[in-house]
């Protein structure tokens, strides 16, 4: 009781000696140091640049890696880790796997010396890898699918709209996050973009040989890559939407085309190609408008005012980037504000800067990447508090 309590008061009193014993001042630093062993996964569409945006902030942070390349297309990493080695890069700096997710790149995130991982993928890959991550402790950084909307206003430049509609959805044969596989057309200038759209694609753009000059976009990635695609294209059709293969129509090279869009082109009879597919008159609930179809189709829908281009453009699950066609200054701005996307683009699309963080909102990502974004990823963070004194008189 009370005497256990006087005898308690010595241990907690503390002279003012100790807390001040000289007279200091107090310096608050940060300092970054490299994290630790890091899992740099990426896939298999611009494979070798998706490695290298993780790698050289990587290493400038003074991590060493381990990369694990999709088994689609692991060749430019292990061609990569060759001119590494004659530029000097030291042995087990830069480390590659191969193999499969699960039997690759699991164990890859759950070994313990790895200590963060940097993903580039699909969705659902995605969060099984950050489940696996975060269950450890570690850090994790995501950049997953997206399924991007093209909001296109009755007051745009509508020839550079649709120009770059164009190439936003078909751009390596849409085969990139990025791509803007839903485009919404405000209603007084719908009927014209499909017509300009449909026009310039059945004039212009040319499906088949990846080597030749005038080839706009060429096979898909696999046989199964190419049957998701299709069952997208099946499923619209069912559904009652309007469906157009919407191929270049002096082109003498396409023999057949299928009812679910697959091209036979002489000369690659065995390629994977699927015609740029344009898909109108479909429910917005529709899967083939609420999914990442990652291949050659473009949803276009109309739409009546801005609330309703916003409320359209933001109802997935997915934010990672967008693109808004307006010459009105002050309503780009505002839609711009108000479109739940890493990334947002005015009057045009993928126009990059690599100062600016890049990165998705909700099913699209939980990271940034570029610049100072990376180097904060691939480093710990250490808060330094030094009391320097002051030198005494006659010290030497």
């Amino acid at each position: 009781g009370i005497a256990e309590v006087s005898q308690t008061i010595p241990f907690i009193h503390t002279p003012a000696s100790i807390m001040n014993s000289k007279p200091c001042k107090v310096e608050f630093t940060t300092q970054h140091v490299p994290a630790g062993v890091a899992a740099i996964i990426t896939p298999w569409n611009v494979p070798l640049q998706m490695i290298c945006i993780k790698l050289a902030p990587c290493l400038a942070a003074g991590n060493t890696c381990v990369i694990k390349p999709t088994e689609l297309s692991s060749i430019n990493a292990y061609l990569l880790t060759h001119i590494l080695k004659a530029a000097g890069v030291p042995d087990g700096v830069v480390n590659v796997v191969f193999g499969t997710g699960p039997r690759a790149g699991e164990p890859l995130v759950k070994h313990k010396d790895v200590r963060l991982v940097s993903f580039t993928g699909g969705t659902e890959t995605g969060f099984r890898i950050g489940s696996l991550a975060g269950g450890m402790g570690k850090r994790v950084a995501l950049e997953l699918g997206g399924k991007n909307p093209n909001l296109v206003f009755d007051d745009c430049n509508i020839d550079h709209a649709v120009a770059t509609g164009i190439r936003s959805a078909f751009h390596n044969q849409g085969e990139i996050c990025l791509c803007a596989s839903r485009h919404y057309v405000q209603q007084g200038i719908y009927a014209r973009y499909i017509e300009m759209f449909r026009e310039t694609v059945q004039t212009q753009l040319k499906v088949g040989d990846p080597n030749a000059p005038d080839t706009f976009f060429s096979a898909v990635v696999s046989q199964k890559h190419m049957d998701k695609i299709t069952s997208y294209i099946r499923l619209a059709q069912e559904e009652g939407a309007t469906v157009e293969f919407l191929v270049k129509r002096d082109d003498p090279k396409i023999k057949h085309i299928s009812s679910d869009g697959r091209l036979t082109i002489e000369g690659f009879e065995g390629g994977f190609f699927v015609a740029p597919t344009l898909i109108t008159n479909i429910s917005q609930k529709s899967r083939v408008m609420q999914e990442e179809i990652f291949g050659p189709v473009v949803c276009v829908l109309p739409f009546e005012d801005e609330d309703e281009a916003i409320a359209l453009a933001n109802d997935t699950e997915y934010g990672l980037g967008a693109s808004v066609w307006s010459l009105d200054k002050q309503k780009l701005d505002r839609v711009v504000s108000q479109i739940n996307a890493g990334t947002v683009w005015g009057n045009a699309w993928f126009a990059m800067s690599f100062n600016m963080p890049f990165g998705g909102m909700k099913n699209s990502g939980n990271m940034r990447e570029f610049g100072n974004w990376s180097m904060e990823f691939f480093t710990e963070t250490k808060t330094l508090s030094k009391h320097i004194y002051a030198e005494e008189s006659g010290s030497g």
